[in-house]
């Protein structure tokens, strides 16, 4: 860990940074700006320990028209575990400015595009000037937040940070900040820290050009990919906390199918996969059976909602004996074909994912489990 005053400009990197607290003297803003993602889904990323920084704020504006009521609040900071400052008077501590809901309602008002539009322009650097007027005794940290594992602009002109560039490069100064740092989520789910400019001495506008141009958005290829990996590491962890002493292999086998379908559906984000807490992988594995058997994840959240905490591992056992064994999956088909014009061709996506391997497997499923156990019943096996 490194305290933000003691670390060097670009190229020094660094995993992890810290914040000195001078206890009412001058504290710091950490102002959260991202480029293509948002601050509730950010923050654990950050690797900032709460002892550095445990409150947040957000600041409201006129053009575009952005009111910091409880709704707002809600959106930025549920799940967090920040405490949320209403009133910016007379704060002491670090402290975070979210400007997600700056850029989210500047976008939906005026269109996303080229920041170099002279309106798109003056808001952004007029709403820098507010946060730095509204804490005229404080230290402002500019926390520039890049998802290089997501798509984002590759024209630098559309990235939200283009007018503090364009601004420091026209006026030879840094603007409304003491300190300018670049946070990089590279493909590896690491968030790399790099600083460009502190009270003191600034990199050059020439090499921070040069570094923002450089970085390039990732293929589709790569996005997925990097999704099915955060999917596999993230399945077989909830695996293994929630295995009990009466699990076999094939149960084992079974719970990694269902978990992983569920998962890699598109309400559960990215962010919250890699960041699966311990005790949520008996609640994710008790809904994601239930999800499989149901064939409606929305009921089974609905579902898993208003079971108490305490029961959770009792349901969990008993949806593993009765019910996992009947759940079945739609078998994968890959072309295998060595033609270079078929071997392109995914017959999947022609028939628009409609195959019948799922009703295949589970007529064979009931013949193997229910077939079965009325043969029993009726010899009295």
């Amino acid at each position: 860990m490194i305290i933000l005053n003691k670390l060097k400009l670009f190229p020094f990197k660094t995993k992890i940074i810290g914040l000195e607290s001078l206890k009412g003297l001058a504290n710091y803003n950490v102002v959260f700006y991202p480029e293509n993602t948002d601050f509730i889904d950010s923050y654990h990323l950050l690797n900032i320990q709460k002892r550095f920084v445990r409150k947040a704020t957000i600041i409201p504006n006129k053009i575009p028209r952005l009111i910091a009521d409880s709704k707002t609040f809600i959106q930025s900071f549920k799940g967090t575990g920040l405490i949320p400052i209403r009133k910016i008077t007379d704060i002491t501590g670090n402290m975070f400015i979210d400007t997600t809901p700056f850029f989210r309602t500047l976008e939906k008002k005026f269109g996303a595009g080229s920041y170099r539009r002279p309106f798109m322009f003056g808001r952004v650097l007029n709403y820098c000037q507010t946060i730095k007027e509204s804490f005229p005794t404080r230290k402002n940290v500019l926390l520039y937040f890049l998802d290089s594992s997501k798509e984002f602009p590759d024209s630098l002109v559309t990235r939200r940070i283009f007018p503090v560039i364009y601004y420091m490069y026209r006026n030879k100064a840094v603007p409304f900040f003491d300190y300018i740092l670049f946070a990089n989520k590279t493909m590896d789910g690491n968030v790399v820290y790099s600083l460009l400019s502190n009270p003191d001495q600034s990199v050059t506008i020439s090499r921070i050009w040069s570094l923002f141009k450089s970085l390039q958005s990732p293929t589709v290829e790569e996005q997925d990919e990097y999704k099915e990996e955060v999917t596999e590491e993230a399945t077989k962890k909830i695996v293994e906390l929630s295995q009990t002493e009466h699990d076999t292999i094939l149960t084992k086998e079974k719970t990694e199918q269902v978990v992983k379908e569920y998962l890699q559906d598109e309400h559960v984000s990215v962010s919250e996969k890699a960041l699966v807490k311990d005790e949520h992988s008996v609640p994710i594995v008790a809904t994601s059976i239930i999800s499989g058997f149901s064939g409606d994840k929305n009921k089974a959240i609905e579902y898993m909602s208003k079971v108490e905490p305490q029961e959770v591992p009792v349901l969990l056992r008993r949806l593993k004996e009765d019910i996992l064994p009947e759940i079945v999956s739609a078998n994968t088909y890959k072309n295998k074909s060595r033609d270079l014009i078929f071997k392109d061709i995914k017959i999947q996506e022609i028939n628009n994912n409609k195959e019948p391997s799922k009703i295949i497997n589970k007529r064979k499923s009931d013949f193997e489990t229910t077939f079965e156990k009325d043969l029993k019943n009726s010899f009295g096996i």
